[in-house]
């Protein structure tokens, strides 16, 4: 009898929650393969944050078609934990022809019990002003920049049990990894990489 490799990433709640959203999506080119491993990581995250956190909003940074978000929140049923769900986006394309500019096409295919806010502004902490007590946050937005500038404030907002995902880490040069690396030593964070080459960063007082 065959062995099965990591079940639930194709086959189970997981997969026809990416199969059903993650092709919605249509950079991805009909190969729902690509971000796979990367949303499930999501997912795997989001749930110890739900489980350790008591409180805690969750948001995310660099939307475009949503789909990760949709799915996280799908497969944790968010609705039933009382959470808000803060999308960070102008909408503005970021000069791609791939991505989606359309917050109304987003907001079609999200559940409507789960409260959604908007912040339609570029990444900054300007515009993180009048957010507070996260318990998840996810950065898509590939503006390192910005990234780096709002992670004082992401973490000192962050539940104790809270994670953030940053997804550009991988893809950055060693020196800008570095400068990440020393801001959230200096903040107090434990942080790692994950196989997926994003950065899983924990707060845990």
């Amino acid at each position: 009898m065959p062995v099965k490799y990591l079940d639930e990433i194709h086959d189970g709640k997981f997969s026809n929650l990416h199969e059903k959203y993650a092709l919605l999506d249509t950079h991805l080119a009909k190969n729902s393969n690509v971000t796979r491993l990367r949303v499930y990581t999501l997912c795997t995250w989001a749930q110890s944050a739900l489980t350790n956190t008591k409180t805690g909003d969750f948001l995310a940074a660099g939307i475009s078609f949503g789909t990760s978000s949709l799915i996280v929140s799908n497969y944790l049923n968010l609705q039933s934990f009382g959470r808000k769900q803060y999308f960070v986006d102008p909408m503005d394309g970021r000069g791609r022809t791939d991505y989606n500019t359309s917050r109304q096409l987003v907001e079609s295919r999200w559940n409507s019990e789960v409260p959604l806010i908007w912040i339609q502004k570029p990444l900054s902490v300007l515009a993180l002003e009048n957010v507070s007590n996260l318990a998840f946050v996810h950065l898509n937005t590939n503006a390192l920049e910005a990234e780096i500038e709002c992670l004082p404030i992401l973490y000192k907002t962050l539940a104790s049990g809270g994670v953030i995902v940053m997804d550009i880490y991988g893809w950055r040069s060693r020196e800008e990894q570095l400068i990440v690396n020393r801001l959230l030593e200096s903040l107090g964070a434990k942080f790692f990489v994950s196989p997926t080459l994003q950065l899983i960063i924990l707060k845990q007082n």
